[in-house]
């Protein structure tokens, strides 16, 4: 049989791509050599994609495939441009090439982005404004995220995409989105988010609109997108209240070192929102990325 090697992939016009991340080349022969595993999810960070995503009211954006993002794997750089959190210290998260690059977690492994400001849009308000003043942009009464995980344990809950959250019954309570609300002996271990004031030691769960069983498109067990929101004013089960005063932002897991909340798997992509996405909004987002899934 003939020997042969591939110099380059292209389309059917012509077009170079895509490159394939953790693929080598041989120094001698110049051909590829081919790692083991799901190269299928190896495809590498595309920033014409990128460019693709709602950008509108996106207050922290983390892509661990983007070279801007992840720098010496000790800080991670926020892409979003708002500034409120530019930066934030990795501790015991490891590189993965899975999903062309992602942050591995785990055993309260994380991010550390600092203390929320109290006027900024990570403080929850169900009146929408911020602390001390009555300017509505300062605060905000509904959240999204959006990520990309994968290879999560769901034996175990709640693994934690984003948070600002010591626990519900401790002062300022705050707010915690998770890959799965509920461990996989249950019929729902889907993304969700829950808010707490700390005041009478209960949280109120909040998810992206359906029960029973999982949608695969969304099962975190796999690389897969999720999408939650919060509104506080609806069904909150906390009142008039401002949550989140005093709290870090992280990701990965919680302000609360004992705490058995943490994300046991991988993160690749991390989207906060000031508001309320919309359907449209949310597919716009899931069709930009989706290249990197095998979705």
């Amino acid at each position: 049989m003939s020997q042969f090697k591939i110099n380059s992939i292209t389309d059917k016009s012509g077009t170079s791509g895509p490159v394939i991340a953790g693929v080598s080349t041989n120094n001698s022969t110049g051909c590829m050599i081919i790692p083991s595993g799901n190269t299928g999810r190896r495809v590498e960070y595309n920033t014409v994609n990128d460019n693709d995503i709602v950008r509108d009211d996106l207050i922290l954006y983390l892509d661990f495939a983007n070279p801007d993002c992840l720098i010496n794997g000790n800080t991670a750089n926020d892409l979003s441009g708002a500034g409120h959190h530019p930066s934030g210290t990795i501790s015991g998260a490891t590189y993965s090439p899975d999903g062309g690059g992602s942050l591995l977690f785990a055993g309260n492994s994380g991010i550390d982005f600092g203390t929320v400001d109290p006027e900024g849009p990570f403080v929850l308000s169900s009146s929408g404004i911020g602390i001390t003043n009555t300017d509505v942009s300062s605060g905000g009464d509904k959240l999204t995220v959006c990520a990309w995980v994968g290879n999560v344990d769901t034996s175990e809950a709640a693994n934690v995409t984003v948070a600002c959250w010591d626990g519900t019954n401790t002062s300022g309570g705050g707010w915690l989105a998770a890959a799965n609300e509920t461990n996989d002996s249950s019929n729902r271990p889907m993304p969700a988010m829950i808010t707490s004031d700390g005041a009478d030691a209960t949280g109120n769960w909040s998810r992206p609109g359906w029960n029973g069983p999982n949608i695969p498109q969304y099962d975190p067990r796999t690389l897969g997108y999720h999408q939650t929101v919060k509104s506080l004013p609806s069904n909150s089960g906390i009142g008039n209240t401002t949550i989140t005063v005093g709290r870090n932002l992280r990701i990965g897991r919680t302000d609360s070192d004992s705490s058995t909340s943490y994300m046991r798997g991988n993160i690749a992509i991390v989207m906060v929102y000031n508001k309320s996405l919309s359907d449209a909004e949310i597919t716009q987002n899931f069709n930009a990325q989706r290249y990197r899934f095998g979705r």
